[in-house]
């Protein structure tokens, strides 16, 4: 599964964009994800797993919280923008 996850990424440039029920490919990529982040809550997440979802762009632990990141930019601006 974190392979296409990491496919997603490579596609879309983020992984911002997976929802729970984010279907790729034909795999449930968003379950997987989702059942990543409650492991990672309750303790349960290897130490190697954890660090390969931290370095994927745009990994979020609790992504309904991104706002509220520093750096976050609701409406980040494109380069017509600059």
């Amino acid at each position: 599964m974190f392979t296409h996850l990491e496919r997603a990424a490579d596609h879309h440039g983020s992984v911002a964009h997976i929802s729970q029920t984010a279907v790729i490919d034909g795999v449930n990529l968003g379950h997987w994800v989702m059942a990543q982040r409650t492991r990672h809550r309750q303790g349960r997440l290897a130490p190697d797993r954890v660090q390969a979802l931290q370095a994927l762009p745009g990994w979020n632990w609790a992504p309904h919280t991104a706002h509220q990141q520093p750096g976050f930019t609701a409406n980040p601006p494109t380069p017509s923008d600059s």
